[in-house]
């Protein structure tokens, strides 16, 4: 009977600790993600940083979410001038719903974005 109950409390441990994170990706677009308070999920789109453009945050709920840690590329190849996978990290700050949009355009440039990215966040 001890040996049973070490098992169930070792599994419960261990599921408590695999939370993973959502990931979003390009197919989300105009969709929906739910996450729960201190819970992160992850934007991950393709780029190519070495044409200029990136995506770049143009709308986000900071009372419902907000972005943290770094934004990461991963290129497809080694090739100079690769694209790849641009990934934002974001954690559920408080209940409630809100909108985040990105855009994929040149920062340094005043002309309108080359795509959209639209995600209602809900925070519960």
């Amino acid at each position: 009977m001890i040996r049973i109950t070490a098992l169930l409390v070792a599994s419960a441990l261990v599921l408590a600790g695999c939370s993973g994170t959502t990931e979003v990706t390009e197919s989300d677009d105009g969709g929906s993600v739910s996450v729960g308070v201190g819970d992160e999920f992850t934007v991950a789109l393709p780029a190519n940083p070495s044409t200029g453009f990136t995506w770049v945050v143009a709308l986000i709920d900071a009372d419902v979410f907000e972005q943290i840690d770094e934004t990461e590329f991963e290129p497809q190849s080694d090739a100079l001038g690769a694209g790849g996978i641009l990934t934002y990290h974001f954690e559920g700050r408080a209940e409630g719903s809100g909108q985040l949009v990105l855009e994929y355009r040149r920062p340094f440039e005043d002309a309108a974005p080359e795509a959209t990215f639209t995600l209602t966040v809900t925070v519960g």
